[in-house]
């Protein structure tokens, strides 16, 4: 299961960037690079769909085998994935 652990930290260094592509929308990003602008924005956007896949297998690990790879990641990924849930339908940013 080393393998799930290794995507549930790429699924949260991506929700971070999801996260500052959120807040990079309210603030003056133009004295950033544009290539580090471009990269979290990217990051952001493929962070929805891995978070997605991350938090399924995730809970159904946890459902059959009964110990998860690790309890606070999948807890912190499952938070944001609420997050970018409500983010998406209700405050259609």
């Amino acid at each position: 299961m080393r393998w799930l652990l290794f995507i549930s930290r790429v699924a949260l260094i991506c929700n971070v960037c999801y996260v500052l592509s959120v807040i990079g929308r309210y603030f003056n990003v133009e004295q950033l690079h544009e290539d580090v602008v471009n990269t979290i924005v990217i990051l952001g956007f493929v962070a929805v769909f891995l978070n997605i896949l991350v938090t399924i297998i995730w809970l159904i690990t946890v459902l059959i085998t009964k110990k998860p790879v690790s309890l606070w990641l999948g807890i912190i990924n499952v938070l944001f994935l609420v997050f970018q849930l409500l983010n998406a339908f209700y405050l259609e940013l």
